[in-house]
């Protein structure tokens, strides 16, 4: 096996895509995917992260702040 064929078979194949996995896709696929899932979780959870913390909740955080101050 020549270098160039060497090269061809570790870097998936000759057409320069990245490495393909067990499933088919390419690495840069399932770079692809998970970007887009973590798009899609930071828009959900920043809605969360938006809502105002509720007062009895903010009350007891403050409590428990009191009793355990940081060092």
């Amino acid at each position: 096996m020549s270098e160039q064929d060497k090269h061809k078979t570790s870097n998936g194949g000759s057409n320069g895509d990245a490495p393909t996995e067990a499933g088919g896709e390419s690495a840069r696929d399932h770079l692809s995917i998970q970007d887009h899932i973590g798009q899609e979780l930071r828009a959900m959870f920043d809605e969360v992260v938006a809502q105002p913390v509720p007062e009895r909740l903010r009350k007891l955080l403050e409590q428990l702040a009191a009793k355990h101050p940081k060092k």
